[in-house]
């Protein structure tokens, strides 16, 4: 019972040591899909695609997703963007790429969408935002640098 009144779950690996990944994939899911008030969930740095989203009658109260660094791609997230509720929507460091954005309709209800370091064009964003003025998108492509480690 106590599960059922969690609003917001935040389970993050790390992408520098795969044996650090939290071991939860799309599979584990239909868990989290049974969470009623669920409103926040962040599967950061996981194995989570995206394609077990499409759980029926799950994940009704979801309103912020972040799934940034895990293995998401166009195919798969088309479960994520079909989901209503979802408000705001993190998939930087992921494979997309434009073909992500052209699934985003005008009767979208994302207000924010982040894909910082994806496949996604300069030229894509520009005329998403063209035509999604609603939408608040979140790109960037940093140059190829050494990561910097402390």
């Amino acid at each position: 019972a106590a599960l059922e009144s969690l609003e917001s779950i935040e389970i993050t690996g790390t992408c520098e040591n795969p044996e650090m990944r939290p071991k939860i994939t799309d599979a584990d899911l239909a868990v989290l899909a049974k969470m009623p008030n669920l409103r926040r969930l962040r599967l950061s740095g996981t194995d989570i695609t995206g394609s077990g989203f499409g759980v029926e009658d799950g994940f009704r109260s979801l309103r912020i997703l972040h799934l940034d660094r895990c293995p998401v791609t166009d195919d798969s997230v088309r479960a994520v963007l079909a989901m209503e509720g979802v408000l705001e929507l993190e998939l930087g460091m992921t494979s997309i790429t434009d073909a992500t954005l052209n699934l985003l309709g005008r009767g979208t209800k994302l207000r924010t969408l982040g894909v910082i370091e994806t496949g996604v064009t300069e030229e894509r964003v520009g005329e998403v935002r063209k035509h999604l003025n609603s939408l608040e998108l979140r790109w960037m492509k940093i140059p190829d640098h050494p990561r910097q480690t402390n």
